[in-house]
């Protein structure tokens, strides 16, 4: 039996395959088997002449795969077989929580594809989701996106079970391209609310069993006195609208107690 495995070995690395069924520009679209398929993912086309080319998944929609080849499109032709790639199985052995290296390596050709296109030919935003096992956000899908990304809204589930939406964690989400698109006013602001909204976070617990007396610390009541009102301010209903000049003038209010 070992020795049978051993010879059907080489033939598990390809285990899902396509038939090109279009093209679309310089990409074949591919029908077939693709829901094992991810973006960014390797592929080989088959040539009429019996030999092989490499392609790269460059999108998934409606069932279909558009591959791009690395390499001259003499030969190809519609109907031609494409072979997806399975990478556990071709040998690469799982490193960090089940992830193969692939996967991190592979994630900055994904992810940035979006961003500032030509002059005159607009950009490509994009929106991407992350979803974390067991709330950790340090573990290594969410860890690698959070450092090629330009900004991350962080989702908190303890926010959504008091009732606070949207559940989001000002403290831990960030954006790199926001002190660029805000004034010095504004991003004075958000430096400003983010002081006291730091400091309760700190003694959330000291606070919440009692543990801190008032007027030990004026910074800390300062904080504890503010928490109800940047609450306030981080709801929103989903037919509620806010538009951003109102929302920094009620921020601007906050820390002066006018709100």
């Amino acid at each position: 039996m070992r020795a049978l495995l051993k010879e059907i070995e080489p033939f598990s690395v390809l285990t899902h395959f396509g038939r090109a069924a279009g093209i679309e520009g310089l990409a074949f679209e591919v029908t077939g088997a693709v829901g094992a398929v991810s973006l960014g993912g390797q592929a080989r086309l088959s040539l009429g002449n019996g030999e092989k080319i490499s392609c790269e998944v460059v999108g998934l929609r409606d069932g279909r795969a558009p591959v791009m080849p690395l390499g001259p499109l003499d030969g190809i032709s519609l109907g031609a077989r494409a072979d997806f790639e399975n990478r556990p199985s071709a040998g690469e052995t799982p490193t960090s929580k089940g992830y193969t290296p692939t996967v991190c390596a592979e994630l900055p050709r994904l992810l940035e594809r979006a961003g500032p296109g030509c002059a005159g030919h607009g950009s490509n935003t994009g929106l991407f989701t992350v979803l974390v096992e067991g709330d950790d956000h340090n573990e290594p899908i969410s860890d690698a996106v959070r450092g090629i990304l330009d900004g991350h809204v962080v989702l908190d589930r303890a926010i959504a079970e008091r009732g606070r939406f949207p559940a989001i964690n000002v403290l831990k989400s960030v954006s790199r391209a926001m002190p660029a698109c805000n004034s010095d006013v504004e991003q004075s602001l958000v430096f400003r609310a983010r002081a006291p909204m730091t400091l309760y976070e700190d003694m959330a617990e000291l606070v919440g069993v009692g543990a801190y007396k008032v007027g030990t610390n004026p910074e800390v009541d300062n904080a504890v006195a503010l928490h109800p009102k940047f609450e306030v301010f981080l709801a929103q209903k989903k037919d509620e609208q806010a538009g951003l000049n109102e929302s920094y003038a009620a921020l601007a209010n906050i820390p002066e107690g006018r709100r």
